[in-house]
Order: C-alpha cells, then sequence, then structure tokens
C-alpha cells in the first residue's frame, strides 16, 4: 500500500509539472490577435432586387400556423459554437454573472450587455470610497479645528489645520 501511494503521488507531481511546462508561454499576447474581427456593414437589400439562378429549385410556399409543443424535454450534451465564439477584451478579470443580450440583439449605445463579478473592479470601488471617507473626514476635523480656533479653544500655536488647508502656510 505504500509503495502504491508512492507511485501515485510521483504520478500528480508529474502530471502537475507536465502542466505547468504546457501552460507556460514565452511570448506576449498579442492584443490584435485577440481583438474581435472588424465589423462589416450589410446594407437592407430588396428582395426584387436580384435574381437567382434555377429558381425551380426554390419553391414558394404559404406560411401557415403550426401547432408546438411548448417544451421539448430531451437529453444530450450543450457544446458551444466555436465558430459563432467572439473574443472579449476586458481591462479586469471576472465571472459572467448574468447575459442580458442574445446574438442578433438590436442594442444601443450605453445599454448593459452582462453583468460581471470581479475582485478587480470591487477592490478598486472598495479603495474609491474609502478615499470619498476619507475626505469628508478630513474636511468635517479641518472645520472643527477652525471653529475651535476662532473660539479660542485651540492654541495659537497649535495651528496644524492651515497646513491641510494651504500647504504654503507650513
Amino acid at each position: 500500500m505504500k509503495r502504491f501511494i508512492q507511485h501515485f503521488s510521483s504520478l500528480v507531481i508529474a502530471a502537475v509539472l507536465a502542466s505547468s511546462v504546457v501552460a507556460c508561454n514565452e511570448g506576449k499576447a498579442d492584443p490584435k490577435a485577440e481583438a474581435p474581427p472588424p465589423a462589416t456593414v450589410v446594407p437592407d437589400l430588396n428582395s426584387n432586387d436580384f435574381k437567382v439562378d434555377r429558381p425551380e429549385l426554390f419553391p414558394l410556399a404559404t406560411a401557415a400556423e403550426y401547432k408546438a409543443a411548448p417544451a421539448l424535454n430531451v437529453t444530450g450534451v450543450v457544446q458551444p459554437d466555436i465558430a459563432r465564439a467572439v473574443p472579449v477584451i476586458s481591462i479586469a478579470s471576472g465571472r459572467v454573472l448574468e447575459i442580458k443580450a442574445k446574438l442578433g440583439d438590436n442594442v444601443k449605445k450605453g445599454q448593459v450587455l452582462l453583468r460581471v463579478q470581479s475582485n478587480d473592479v470591487s477592490g478598486a470601488y472598495q479603495t474609491y470610497r474609502k478615499a470619498v471617507s476619507d475626505e469628508l473626514l478630513a474636511r468635517l476635523q479641518l472645520e472643527r479645528q477652525k471653529l475651535l480656533f476662532s473660539k479660542g479653544a485651540v492654541a495659537k500655536s497649535a495651528r496644524g489645520y492651515r497646513a491641510v488647508a494651504h500647504p504654503r502656510h507650513r
């Protein structure tokens, strides 16, 4: 049993080392290669403006109502269509929580397309909120020191609040 554990642990270590060697990349990522393909504008065409070779291969049919089941219960595997994948370049890493637009939807400028949970962004936002609250606290302390100084409750030699308000009075 001890020999089995040693053999198993050496296999695990070898697998970890092999995966780390494979995962290493000496070159830097090329942002142009990761960028999505350029958008092409397709003009709205009138179906009467063009002709089809051999129209007998494309018979016309009248549209009719079709009753379909509201749900389809089947077993299977869902796989992504790699040909329809579009790389997204982001300044912060994270996990997509919700997708608000689908492929083919019309979207407008400023519309939320997806929601991402990111430790990078949330950490930066927390730092920003702390800086705002620190600034508010400093302003309140400055106003308090000014009030105390004007009432004579602070000695004239303790004019440290001026250094905060006006750096030239240091």
